[in-house]
Formats: C-alpha cells, structure tokens, sequence
C-alpha cells in the first residue's frame, strides 16, 4: 500500500469508524490479560494496540480521536466497572497523557515508513536503470516482503 499524500475526509472518518473498533478490541484484550485491579497494565495494553493502529494509519486526526475514545472506554471499562464514567482528577489526565503519546508515537513511526517509502519510489522513478537502485529498493521493501532483486 502505497500512501504519499494526506488522508481526505473520508478516509478519515473510515479510519474513525475503525479506531472505534481497535478500541474495543484493545480494551477486551487488557481485560483477559490483567485483572480487574491493575489499571496500569490493562491501560499500557491499551496504549500499545492503539500505538500499533497510529502506526498503520498514519492519520493525526483519526488516531487523536482514537485516544480520545480508547480514553472514554477505559475510564468506563477498564478503570471503573460498569461503564460509569467517573473522573478523579490527575489519574485520570495522566491516562489520557499515556494515550495521547502512544498514538503520537505511533502516527510519527507511520509517517517516517510512508516518507521513506515514497523517496525510495521517487528515486527508482528518476533513475530507472541504475544497477544500485535495485538494492536500494530492496532496502526500502519491508520486511518479508516477496519482491526479488535483479542483478
């Protein structure tokens, strides 16, 4: 997937509509990790999927909403049961904070990957017939990746 240009509005609600979805999953899975009593745990589980989900997408606004949402979820499921939403003051900012950081994080680690994919892109485009872009190239592929260099 090839990305070298902002997200549009569309996308971006997608991307909403689908963090709301990684909310809910990350919150599931803190809970069958941790039990009820360790809110430090369940919220780094939280703020590790949500990194992930920055990471992936890449959209400033989509993963802030997400944290504002996996923020709201935990603070009803996670920290208090029930879904009662109750705040305490600086515990619960501090959460938020945690969040926050996790998806800024995570869309910087994004959009250093799309960067460097694009100038990768750029170069073989510019020079098509360099036999050290073909290396290049496969620098620039991820991991895993099945596209083979020719010498």
């Amino acid at each position: 997937m090839r990305m070298g240009r902002p997200a549009g509005p569309r996308h971006t609600e997608l991307l909403v509509a689908a963090g709301f979805a990684v909310v809910v999953g990350g919150c599931l899975t803190a809970t069958a990790v941790f039990p009820p009593g360790e809110i430090v745990g369940r919220i780094a589980v939280l703020a590790a999927v949500l990194c992930v989900f920055a990471a992936r997408t890449a959209d400033p606004l989509a993963a802030l909403a997400t944290a504002v949402m996996g923020w709201l979820v935990a603070t009803g499921f996670l920290v208090n049961r029930e879904g009662e939403l109750r705040f305490t003051g600086w515990p619960d900012l501090l959460r938020l904070a945690v969040l926050v950081a996790a998806v800024a994080i995570g869309t910087l680690w994004g959009r250093i990957r799309i960067a460097r994919q694009y100038a990768a892109v750029t170069i073989i485009e510019i020079a098509p017939d360099d036999p050290l872009l073909a290396d290049a190239a496969a620098l620039a592929e991820p991991a895993g990746s099945a596209r083979a260099v020719n010498h």
